[in-house]
């Protein structure tokens, strides 16, 4: 089994934004983005059978371009966060890692253990679907605060996992690979 847990695409900025920010869309860029994300998920033995999104609409345009061909199933509304006082407590460390810092600089934070357990309850959910759907290529997308994190928890949260580093580009993040006896790889995705 392979999953492929990524950003998503480059979406219209905030700032100025006149409706509620699960409406932005992504950009022409990020339109580009998400076709090379498509590019590469071609690339792959397989193809696609079940994609994860947030219920943002620049995660599902991005999920849309990357895989037009492929039989997708969407599950929406996918949340890492239990409620929105832990997202608030948890705010400082999202906004620290998508302005570029490593989530490994968080590992000693009061907060880091319930940031982990937020990523591991949204990896079960995915492990636990995408058996249900004996799917053998799954597609994550979500947002920088999250990527890391999922990614993480689903490789079995390796000491020297590029997962520990920052926050992937938009359309860019991890290819987590599954062997026999537990045995996982991970790498960047789309390498270069």
């Amino acid at each position: 089994m392979q999953f492929v847990v990524v950003r998503h695409a480059k979406a219209v900025p905030g700032e100025g934004w006149k409706s509620t920010d699960l409406k932005r869309p992504i950009t022409g860029e990020g339109e580009k983005e998400a076709m090379r994300l498509g590019q590469a998920l071609d690339a792959l033995p397989g193809r696609v059978g079940l994609a994860f999104i947030s219920d943002a609409m620049r995660s599902f345009e991005t999920s849309c371009l990357a895989v037009p061909r492929s039989t997708l199933l969407v599950r929406p509304r996918l949340r890492n966060m239990e409620s929105r006082e832990v997202y608030e407590k948890l705010r400082p460390l999202c906004e620290a890692l998508q302005a570029g810092k490593s989530l490994a600089d968080f590992k000693d934070h009061p907060e880091f253990p319930l940031w982990q357990r937020q990523g591991q309850y949204v990896a079960n959910d995915i492990e636990a679907t995408s058996a249900k759907f004996d799917a053998q290529l799954v597609l994550v997308v979500g947002h920088g605060h999250l990527i890391n994190m999922v990614a993480w928890a689903l490789e079995g949260q390796h000491t020297n996992s590029p997962c520990l580093g920052p926050c992937p580009a938009y359309g860019t993040g991890f290819l987590i690979s599954y062997g026999g006896e537990g045995w996982s790889e991970t790498r960047i995705f789309p390498g270069s």
